[in-house]
């Protein structure tokens, strides 16, 4: 009986083994034949793939919740040098701590690709205009305030010049990891109103958008984002600019009249409000929808 206590427990012991050495501090591992991707400092250091895994050094341990995930991490993390990873590690740990988040497998995958193309592209002195920076600074400051954080941090380190469009852009990826955690729920919701929008917006004009034209993939972005603020309760915003939305309604008045239909939808049928900043906002999407299918 002794024997075979100590056979139980070797074995249990000797259940995670190494499949893939990604750095110093990540893999790929199996344990009682399944695949997880953990973390910990120094973990992989002098290890190979058949090696065991002492679990007391794992810090972070994901199962793959499907094959997709587990084939995008490895060909992502297969390309990243190890500071790369490290660095990604970095990132998604201050954000933790600073947002009091958990976040998921999903964001070390999408991050990571992010950020390797961004080096990328910086180091080959390619730069992306990203047309969200505006709202992103406005209705995420938090998230665009640490990722510029980040960006400095990186340039500094890395002698680069990625810029505020960036920092944007790193910025959605925390807040889209947000949506994925639960803190942004009801997507059908979110895609009901967007539907009901757009229905607004072509009956008031009378036209059928090109749903492949970059004004149109805007609109949607923003009413996107839009809804998820609304249902998560944060669609209230301090006012950058007091005269922005007199200013936009005088220039604009048929995108206004537009804006007015959507907002008494909103307020009426859905039971949420707008203040005049997003409204303004909106309306200046809506126009550049209307001018560009116009010309």
């Amino acid at each position: 009986m002794l024997l075979f206590r100590s056979f139980l427990l070797s074995k249990k012991g000797a259940t995670m083994q190494i499949v893939k050495v990604f750095n110093n501090n990540a893999l790929l591992v199996t344990s009682n034949e399944e695949e997880k991707f953990v973390m910990g400092k120094g973990i992989g250091f002098k290890k190979k793939a058949g090696d065991s895994v002492d679990e007391n050094e794992i810090e972070k341990e994901f199962a793959f919740q499907r094959k997709s995930m587990r084939d995008s991490l490895l060909d992502i993390y297969e390309q990243l040098p190890p500071e790369e990873i490290d660095l990604v590690a970095s990132l998604i740990k201050e954000a933790e701590e600073k947002f009091n988040q958990t976040y998921f497998l999903s964001l070390y995958v999408s991050l990571a690709d992010h950020i390797h193309f961004a080096l990328e592209r910086a180091r080959e002195g390619l730069k992306i205009k990203n047309p969200l920076v505006w709202e992103v600074r406005k209705f995420y400051p938090e998230e665009f305030n640490l990722s510029k954080k980040y960006i400095l941090l990186i340039n500094e380190h890395l002698q680069l010049d990625l810029d505020e469009d960036e920092a944007a852009a790193l910025a959605l990826h925390f807040v889209n990891a947000r949506q994925e955690n639960g803190i942004y729920r009801n997507t059908y919701e979110i895609t009901h109103i967007i539907d009901d929008i757009l229905k607004i917006v072509r009956v008031h004009y009378h036209v059928s958008f090109d749903e492949n034209a970059l004004s149109f993939q805007r609109v949607i972005t923003h009413l996107h984002y839009l809804g998820q603020r609304l249902i998560s309760g944060d669609g209230t915003v301090k006012m950058m600019d007091p005269f922005l939305y007199e200013q936009v309604k005088n220039k604009y008045p048929e995108a206004s009249r537009c804006v007015d239909k959507i907002v008494t939808y909103l307020d009426q049928q859905r039971g949420y409000k707008l203040d005049t900043d997003e409204i303004a906002y909106l309306t200046l999407h809506i126009q550049r929808l209307v001018f560009e299918f116009e010309n």
